[in-house]
């Protein structure tokens, strides 16, 4: 069987690992593969050399502006041509590589439900969200998600039980999951990260995800502030919103010091982990976070809220 998958961004989220995870240990035998991406994120160079890879004539973010205007042209001068820049990519890769089936990763892939209902390709679409993420897409996107896909994949039991309630019939259970061999300590450079941040706190909570309300940095101050300067808080993770900004000012404005905003830090990941004593959680809503498998691997102990599939996946995790 041949699938070409679908992904928005080609980046370091866990929706997006998870993929790469199954593109590099998918069984070669029996299934070909190849990818689409919005963008040309940092995953793309770590594709195995087998796996082709689509992008869009013109960046993602210009499509979708110029979506707005070639449809409205076509509607007014009667034209079915296919000048969509997204779509004539997608159609492009797709007669390029003739797939079976498109598999859809996350419902951050509108275009390619849309397209795939368009052309009556059939798809999978594998679901890594739950309520705080439909509330950002459309209606009929996610309806389309949901009821036009030949196979619904969810990352946990909490979000297959959504698919469930929104009609979803056809539902597999496919939990997320870490390459372990990926993980490569280096007690060295752990020290020299903890001395170059000049930390020296008794104890070091660590959290990694991207900066947003859903994944509730916010509440890393109050945290901060309520334990004191006995202990530090590491977040690894990109943010560059209002939300980011917001969080910036407020450690500033009341002159939090034991709270490091590190960014991405893709090449000493593992290392900033395996310098924390313990993993803090503060998402409100989560699935299956893959930073709980990594703390897990660590060693790490995990303090989170019991939202989503937290409270079963931490027993698995420990359990397994």
């Amino acid at each position: 069987m041949r699938i070409l998958f679908f992904t928005p961004f080609a980046g370091r989220n866990g929706a997006e690992m998870m993929l790469w995870y199954t593109i590099k240990h998918i069984n070669k035998d029996k299934f070909s593969c190849a990818l689409f991406s919005g963008q040309k994120g940092p995953l793309i160079d770590e594709l195995p050399k087998s796996v082709p890879f689509f992008l869009p004539h013109v960046p993602l973010k210009q499509t979708l502006g110029q979506r707005v205007i070639i449809k409205a042209k076509n509607r007014i001068f009667g034209k079915n041509k296919v000048d969509d820049p997204y779509k004539k990519s997608v159609i492009d890769a797709h007669n390029k590589f003739k797939p079976d089936v498109w598999y859809i990763n996350t419902v951050l892939c509108p275009e390619a439900v849309s397209l795939a209902l368009e052309l009556g390709v059939p798809y999978v679409v594998h679901f890594h969200d739950m309520l705080f993420v439909y509330q950002h897409i459309t209606y009929n996107n996610l309806k389309n998600a949901v009821e036009g896909a030949k196979l619904l994949v969810g990352c946990s039991e909490v979000v297959c039980d959504k698919l469930r309630i929104m009609g979803g019939t056809n539902i597999a259970l496919h939990y997320e999951c870490i390459d372990t061999s990926k993980i490569a300590l280096d007690k060295k450079n752990t020290e020299k990260l903890k001395k170059k941040l000049n930390i020296n706190s008794s104890f070091i909570w660590v959290m990694s995800g991207s900066v947003e309300y859903r994944k509730g940095t916010d509440l890393i101050p109050l945290i901060a502030r309520s334990l004191g300067k006995s202990v530090s808080i590491l977040w690894l993770g990109l943010g560059s919103s209002g939300y980011s900004y917001y969080i910036e000012k407020e450690l500033k404005y009341y002159g939090i010091e034991n709270v490091f905003m590190l960014g991405s830090k893709s090449d000493d990941y593992y290392d900033y982990l395996a310098l924390a004593d313990g993993l803090v959680l503060t998402s409100r809503e989560d699935p299956f976070p893959l930073v709980m498998i990594e703390a897990a691997a660590l060693g790490l102990p995990i303090v989170s809220f019991n939202s989503g599939e937290l409270k079963n996946s931490l027993k698995m995790v420990w359990v397994s």
